[in-house]
């Protein structure tokens, strides 16, 4: 399998296209080589811009729905056999697509970097220009944070989305030259991924667009909605033993190192905060009703070495079993890592380092 098909299968619910390559996959949840884990975007400021490789803080319950000319970052976890890819061997670049919601996220990315391998800024893209696939760059700064486009059509239904390309030890603007040239796999050591950027409330979109001086209407019969946040972890914890009867507790912080002796094993348990899976609502199409929802988080763990009891939890609670390779502590180090997703572009993180006892 190519490592540009296992890359849609670990981020779980592939396209149906995919369901036969990713049942080739004996062990999902193995990190056997580099790749994107997790993509979570959010809405910020100069104050609240992270520095390269800096430690993504997953008990921030931050916004990731954007408004227009609202400043953004995107952060990304990549991880290999060694644990989290150290941030100055990638070259990370990324295009945006304004789709329809009925557009898969992939093909408008693949679909419009075909059609057009120089995309313009998307400020630049013609009011009534409607088309499937079309391709665009944002505003980005030296810190590499960006503008969100103030877009007519995305006012009008449209999606923003992120095609995510980076480089191992090559630059990213090669791996988007191959997704552009036709070709149906990138290189081994290009990485991509996709990441929508949700646009609202539909409210505060109105507000930010009247106080900007922009005249065009939004679709009617938009439902009122409270903003969209990423999940936030209230606490993680970690008990070591032999069996879990005499397991040692201990509340540990993302990134932290944990100690394992010969013969154990590691039980894990995140705890998301209450507010983690967002009531919202979606308009019933044809009539004036609206469907009342509720997020339901799911949870994928992943690790370098070893084995789960479990790879897939829901709701606010993750946990899960971790057992080291048959060698047992005279493996170690290890990584694990549990990604939280909310179903709606929302999702966070949590790392462990997996150490042996001295």
């Amino acid at each position: 399998m190519s490592r540009t098909i296992a890359s849609f299968c670990a981020r779980g619910l592939p396209p149906l296209v995919l369901a036969s390559a990713c049942a080739e996959l004996p062990r999902e949840e193995l990190i056997e080589y580099a790749r994107p884990l997790a993509l979570v975007a959010h809405v910020t400021d100069d104050a609240e811009l992270t520095a390269p490789g800096e430690t993504h803080d997953p008990t921030l319950a931050t916004a990731n729905t954007f408004l227009p000319a609202d400043t953004g970052e995107l952060r990304v976890l990549i991880a290999d056999p060694d644990g989290i890819v150290d941030p100055t061997r990638i070259d990370q670049d990324f295009v945006a697509c304004l789709r329809s919601p009925l557009e898969e996220a992939h093909s408008c990315v693949r679909e419009g970097l075909r059609a057009n391998a120089s995309p313009p800024p998307c400020t630049e893209v013609p009011d009534d220009h409607m088309a499937p696939a079309t391709v665009c760059t944002l505003e980005m700064d030296e810190s590499d944070s960006f503008l969100f486009p103030l877009h007519p059509s995305l006012a009008q239904g449209r999606e923003l989305t992120m095609g995510y390309f980076a480089g191992i030890d090559r630059p990213a603007a090669d791996c988007i030259e191959v997704m552009a040239s036709g070709a149906d796999k990138l290189p081994d050591d290009c990485l991509y991924a996709t990441h929508a950027l949700p646009l609202g409330p539909p409210d505060a979109v109105a507000e930010r667009l009247q106080a900007l001086g922009v005249e065009f209407e939004l679709p009617e019969g938009l439902p009122a909605q409270d903003r969209g946040l990423n999940p936030a972890v209230s606490t993680i914890q970690v008990r070591v033993g032999t069996t879990e009867d005499n397991a040692t507790p201990l509340e540990v912080t993302s990134g932290q190192a944990v100690e394992v002796g010969p013969g154990q094993q590691v039980w894990v348990a995140v705890d998301y905060t209450d507010g983690s899976e967002q009531p919202y609502r979606e308009p019933v199409a044809g009539t004036d009703d609206v469907t009342e929802l509720e997020e339901t988080l799911l949870t994928r763990w992943y690790a370098t070495q070893g084995e789960f009891d479990a790879i897939l939890n829901r709701g606010l609670l993750a946990e899960t079993r971790w057992s080291p390779d048959e060698d047992g502590s005279s493996s170690l180090p290890a990584d694990i890592f549990a990604i939280g997703r909310d179903g709606r572009w929302g999702g966070t993180w949590i790392h462990l380092r997996i150490v042996p006892s001295p």
